[in-house]
């Protein structure tokens, strides 16, 4: 079956991060959560509408969809290909919804 979505360069980059922060204690986790997150990735290709839509977040057509409880996928449902567009870290995702 074809790929349903792509990840941009910064969700790559994402990805990349989270790898080497996990890994650097505990490689076989690490391994894992990068499965889980490329799991997630093809689910939401399947049903791109599977997300939340956070109008707190931000007022794009973005959907917001959980990895385990640690990271959060950020993707656009509306393209042709399901746009991955950032992964971040629940704590990291939390504090943008904090009014500065």
């Amino acid at each position: 079956m074809a790929k349903r979505y792509i990840i941009s360069t910064q969700a790559r980059a994402d990805i990349a991060a989270i790898t080497r922060y996990i890994s650097a204690d505990n490689p076989a986790a690490a391994r894992k959560m990068k499965l889980a997150m490329m799991q997630a990735c093809e689910k939401l290709g399947k049903h791109p509408y599977m997300g939340q839509e956070r109008e707190d977040v931000t007022s794009q057509p973005l959907r917001f969809w959980p990895v385990h409880s640690n990271y959060m996928i950020v993707y656009d449902p509306a393209t042709n290909l399901v746009m991955i567009v950032r992964i971040y870290h629940s704590a990291r995702f939390t504090a943008m919804l904090v009014p500065q």
